[in-house]
């Protein structure tokens, strides 16, 4: 879906004098409690985030930096657990919180890709809610849903499904943003 993603948002903005960066930070499997602050997985995803964000910052051919938007796609290993799908959607509104505290970005669009109830977990469902509540009470909240088809493993999307997701990803952030200003 990055790729696809990249592509899309490359071929919408690209000109010589608009250069487009993706920073991609991850942890598969993580449960939402490890991206917050103090979490295992925050110093890693913030640090990755800033890092990339100064290194753009420090580039003297770059005038302007603009942020569109910031994605997320977890919730699976919440799903797996009923305390933890319970605390989902606050943990969730915690997150998008400390990221637009730490970029300095009130109004950061975020985008969600809701979960599917076909994955089979216990307590999807609750992360479903926790999800589409969180989006319901933020008008910069996205949801973005399928139907995906999953590879066997009934947790990653097949290719076409990472190509939706792409596609999704990249009508939601242009139809409601053309991005806000980073002042590092």
């Amino acid at each position: 879906s990055v790729l696809k993603f990249g592509l899309n948002i490359s071929d919408y903005l690209h000109d010589e004098n608009n250069d487009i960066y993706i920073i991609k930070a991850d942890g598969n499997g993580k449960a939402i409690a490890g991206w917050l602050d103090g979490g295992a997985e925050q110093g890693a995803m913030y640090n990755h985030i800033n890092n990339g964000l100064a290194s753009l910052v420090a580039d003297p051919e770059i005038d302007e930096i603009k942020i569109h938007g910031f994605y997320f796609d977890q919730g699976e290993s919440d799903s797996e657990n009923a305390t933890l799908a319970g605390l989902h959607e606050s943990q969730l509104n915690r997150l998008v919180a400390e990221l637009r505290t730490n970029l300095g970005l009130p109004n950061l669009h975020v985008i969600i890709r809701q979960l599917d109830a076909s994955i089979g977990y216990s307590d999807v469902n609750t992360v479903i809610a926790g999800q589409n509540s969180v989006a319901d009470n933020d008008e910069n909240i996205h949801i973005i849903k399928g139907p995906y088809t999953y590879n066997n493993d009934n947790l990653h999307l097949n290719g076409a499904s990472q190509n939706l997701v792409g596609d999704q990803r990249f009508n939601t952030i242009t139809s409601v943003t053309k991005g806000q200003i980073y002042n590092g």
